[in-house]
């Protein structure tokens, strides 16, 4: 009976990550992924020959010495990664409604500022307050500076620091408000419970440098798996995990839904925290802690659509463009379903063939799971279709429409230009991405209730523990730095840390 050092159960960014991370320090690992592809939100997919994302749209502070450059670096993918700058001008531009008024988020924050202010002159005050906020709260977190992290301070400002709050204080203009919170569909904000925190550290990454993956982020996922394996380590596709085998308080092994079973002295799981613990029979983890795990609100999830285009026809853009509809800007559930979508996230993928004309074009709007309810005990059929049932299919048509119709006032060029198109729900998303209710960013955290919406990396099963967009923080950033978190139960981070630095 072959048993490893650790078990990681799921191949998601944060699973590979720390796999990477072990088996360079010589610990025996083995991955379980349930599905034919590695990655998970890192897989991409073919339509009509063009390569589509899932998951990852664009990727923040990748130049030279930012911290996901660090982290790469340290993980063998920088130099292996296809990899293209968008445009420091405008990396993402944000509009409203009817208006043909562009707001954009320049690289630098000097650059950002000087843009930000020429929209607003008289916002001047304001606008530095808020790029000296977002550079304080940034430089507070230890981990995310490549340094050794302390006990979380769960009463720290930038924890309790409402996002809405905040920009509020600094300034009345609602529009400038608007254009600060213009790419939130990064992290799904939530007026009451948004933390800056959580805000300033993703749009940190991003003003730094913005880049995305040529012909999509799977090879980020491939890299990975290519040096666990050089590494010593085993990542098996197709070994999906049904039990979570425990005696005495230890974990020992995870069973396969083919009856194998897989042994080992420690395990890491990359599910869902709640999904994870239904994989664990119900007396063995204390029922206080399962309940409050479950308690916790998951984020949104997304209605995605990929359009395919007819070659040499659209332009390709170096930017994300977020639009909204409506006057609320907040990724909420109570939105009302005749006014979807409020919020489109419009960019052109890049690709190695052309760089001046797209290939395809994906719009991603939130969306709440009530809204595919109905269908939630069904599953697809033919999974490269995701055929469910004519309801099903009747209601997504009805929603893609809808998108249209908004895209095609903002860009009229792209009509009759549309060789095909290819949508995915929040049914999707929980399907294939194995995540509660489809939720696109993992749980919601929240700043009035700042202990009761964390979770940590330890479980109270000594043996066994959590990683992925749950932990920490999520986006491709988030999840590198929770997976560092999570391997540091294993290696000494000061070591890991010095080595990141260093390389």
């Amino acid at each position: 009976m072959k048993k490893f050092d650790v078990v990681i159960i799921g191949s998601g960014l944060g699973g590979l990550v720390t796999a990477s991370i072990l088996t360079k320090n010589n610990y025996k690992v083995c991955v379980l992924e349930k599905n034919e592809q590695f990655g998970g939100a890192l897989q991409v997919f073919k339509r009509d020959d063009v390569i589509l994302d899932t998951g990852v749209h664009y990727l923040g502070s990748l130049a030279k010495g930012e911290n996901l450059y660090q982290f790469f670096k340290y993980l063998g993918l920088l130099d292996k990664l296809k990899l293209k700058q968008m445009d420091t001008n405008g990396f993402d531009q944000i509009s409203f409604g009817d208006s043909n008024e562009i707001y954009c988020w320049a690289n630098g924050y000097k650059h950002f500022e000087d843009t930000l202010k020429q929209k607003f002159p008289d916002e001047s005050d304001a606008i530095s307050l808020y790029i000296e906020k977002v550079q304080e709260t940034c430089k507070s977190l230890e981990l995310y500076n490549l340094k050794v992290p302390t006990a979380p301070d769960f009463y720290a400002w930038y924890n309790t620091l409402n996002a809405y709050d905040f920009l509020r204080s600094i300034t009345s203009n609602e529009r400038l408000i608007a254009v600060l919170l213009g790419n939130n569909l990064l992290y799904y904000a939530d007026k009451e419970k948004t933390s800056f925190y959580v805000h300033a550290l993703i749009v940190n990454s991003y003003i730094c440098s913005a880049w995305r993956c040529v012909d999509g982020g799977q090879q980020i996922a491939n890299i990975l798996v290519r040096n666990i394996r050089r590494n010593g380590g085993k990542v098996l596709r197709n070994a999906e995990v049904n039990k979570i085998i425990v005696k005495d308080n230890l974990v020992t092994a995870a069973q396969l839904t083919n009856g194998n079973f897989i042994y080992a002295k420690q395990f890491v799981s990359n599910v869902n925290p709640s999904l994870t613990l239904d994989l664990i029979e119900a007396d063995v983890v204390r029922a206080s802690y399962k309940n409050r795990i479950k308690s916790i609100e998951n984020s949104m999830s997304a209605f995605t659509m990929h359009l395919i285009l007819k070659k040499n026809c659209f332009p390709y853009f170096n930017h994300n463009r977020y639009h909204f509809t409506a006057e609320n800007i907040w990724c909420n559930t109570d939105y009302k379903t005749e006014n979807w979508p409020e919020n489109l996230m419009i960019f052109t993928p890049a690709n190695s063939q052309n760089d001046k004309y797209a290939e395809s074009l994906s719009i991603m709007c939130s969306m709440k799971f009530d809204e595919v309810a109905e269908w939630s005990d069904t599953f697809p059929v033919v999974p490269e279709q995701s055929i469910r049932n004519p309801k099903y299919l009747e209601w997504k048509k009805e929603k893609e429409n809808r998108i249209l119709e908004i895209v095609f006032k903002l860009y009229p060029e792209l009509k009759g230009n549309i060789v095909s198109s290819y949508a995915s729900s929040p049914l999707t998303y929980r399907d294939y991405l194995n995540t509660k209710n489809g939720t696109a960013y993992g749980h919601k955290q929240d700043c009035k209730h700042p202990v009761d919406s964390y979770i940590s990396h330890r479980t109270k099963l000594p043996n066994l523990f959590l990683t992925g967009q749950d932990i920490n923080l999520h986006g491709v950033l988030g999840v590198t730095i929770s997976a560092f978190l999570s391997a540091s139960s294993f290696v000494d981070i000061s070591k890991l840390l010095q080595e990141v630095r260093e390389s």
